[in-house]
């Protein structure tokens, strides 16, 4: 489980994670953008049935997730699910629909 939901916390969350010998990292916002629509929410609802399978806690499509790229020293980017955007929020921001996602 992640401590918290600010960027920080959830890089390092990421970094410790590992898949087949790979070690964990934030998307980037590029691929969340190039990648976001109904095919990837359909793989992503499977991911989450899988995790859920392993008694794995995982969440639906929906919320924010932090990506890799910084905006400035005190702000990083955030994809939103639900409409396929990316802002740039404070890292040290957390909220109720905040998720996180890795990529290896």
């Amino acid at each position: 489980n992640v401590s918290d939901t600010t960027w920080g916390e959830v890089k390092k969350f990421a970094e410790k994670m590992r898949l087949n010998g790979k070690s964990g990292f934030l998307p980037s916002k590029d691929v969340l953008k190039e990648h976001w629509g109904t095919e990837e929410q359909t793989r992503f609802t499977a991911t989450v049935k899988v995790l859920k399978e392993n008694e794995i806690a995982a969440d639906g499509y929906w919320g924010c997730i932090w990506c890799s790229e910084e905006y400035y020293p005190d702000d990083a980017y955030y994809f939103g699910l639900g409409y396929g955007s990316n802002v740039w929020n404070l890292k040290v921001t957390t909220g109720s629909n905040d998720r996180v996602a890795l990529a290896f």
